[in-house]
C-alpha cells in the first residue's frame, strides 16, 4: 500500500538514495526534509502516513522531539541509524520509533521495514486508544461513585437508592449518567 512520507534526513548526501527506493517502492516522498528543531511543524504541514528519519545516531533532541510528534500527531516512525547500542535503540522505541534499524539503510529490505512498522503503530494505537478509553471509564465511575456518596450522605439514601435516582434524573433529562453525576457533585460544591 503506498504510503506519504516524510524523509529527514541528518546526513548530507544519503537522502536521494533513501528517496528513491521509497519511490521504487510505491511511496510517495512528500519531502526531503534536513533535521531541524521544526520537525513537529513539518508533520503537520504536510501530514505524511508515515517518518522515515536517516540520521548517524539519534541524540536526546531528536528523540524528544518524535516522542512530542508521537503524542500530538502519531505517525509510524521509521529510524535508519548508522550506529546505536540497545539503550539508544530502547531510547527510540520509547520516544515512539516503531522501527529502528542499525547498520543504515538497505534499499532491500526497506518494503517489509516499513510494513512490520506500520504494523507496530496500529498495534500501539488500539492499545493507546483502548488504554484512554478505560482511563475515561475509570473516571467516569468515580465521578457516578462521589455523587452517590453524596446523595447517600445528604438523603440517607442506600447506594442502590442514589444510583436509581441518578439513573432516573439522567433519563429525565436525557442526559449520559456521568452529566448528572457531575452536576450534582458541582451543585453540592455549590451550598457549602
Amino acid at each position: 500500500m503506498s504510503q506519504r512520507v516524510l524523509v529527514i534526513n541528518a546526513r548530507a548526501g544519503q537522502a536521494e538514495r533513501l528517496t528513491l527506493a521509497l519511490q521504487e517502492n510505491g511511496h510517495v516522498v512528500l519531502a526531503t526534509e534536513p533535521l531541524t528543531e521544526q520537525l513537529e511543524t513539518q508533520v503537520e504541514t504536510l501530514q505524511p502516513d508515515l517518518l522515515v528519519l536517516d540520521v548517524y545516531q539519534p541524540d536526546q533532541s531528536m528523540l524528544e522531539q518524535i516522542s512530542q510528534i508521537s503524542r500530538r500527531i502519531p505517525r509510524p516512525v521509521v529510524m535508519f541509524a548508522d550506529q546505536g547500542d540497545s539503550e539508544t535503540a530502547a531510547a527510540a522505541v520509547d520516544a515512539g520509533v516503531h522501527a529502528y534499524v542499525v547498520d543504515g539503510f538497505d534499499a532491500a529490505r526497506l518494503a517489509s521495514i516499513l510494513d512490520v512498522a506500520i504494523a507496530r503503530f496500529r498495534v500501539y494505537q488500539t492499545l493507546r486508544d483502548e488504554l484512554d478509553r478505560t482511563r475515561s471509564l475509570l473516571r467516569e465511575r468515580k465521578i457516578v461513585d462521589r455523587a452517590k456518596g453524596l446523595l447517600m450522605n445528604k438523603r440517607g439514601w442506600s447506594e442502590e437508592q442514589a444510583y436509581r435516582s441518578l439513573q432516573k434524573m439522567a433519563m429525565d433529562q436525557n442526559r449520559r449518567l456521568v452529566d448528572v453525576a457531575e452536576r450534582v457533585i458541582d451543585m453540592s460544591e455549590l451550598f457549602q
